[in-house]
């Protein structure tokens, strides 16, 4: 019996990359995530705030596209998705 969440089993590698402040972006994030480890990024690089939704949605749905898991919630913060 695995330990892990579900949307962690499937990982390549057991790694989390590090948010990288001012640096990480939502290409950065889903690179990250389609070389098969945790993509990261701090919310306070989107600036303006209001950015910080559009950045969420771009991943989720690069992510869905390529075939990649939906996040640990299972929802997409727009409310659409597998909830």
């Amino acid at each position: 019996m695995s330990k892990l969440p579900a949307v962690l089993q499937q990982l390549k590698f057991p790694v989390i990359a590090s948010p990288l402040f001012i640096i990480s972006n939502p290409k950065l994030v889903i690179a990250q995530c389609k070389a098969g480890v945790v993509g990261s990024m701090p919310a306070l690089n989107a600036r303006p705030a209001e950015q910080l939704e559009e950045w969420l949605i771009e991943i989720t749905e690069a992510l869905e596209a390529g075939g990649i898991s939906e996040g640990a919630e299972g929802k997409r913060r727009d409310g659409k998705g597998a909830g």
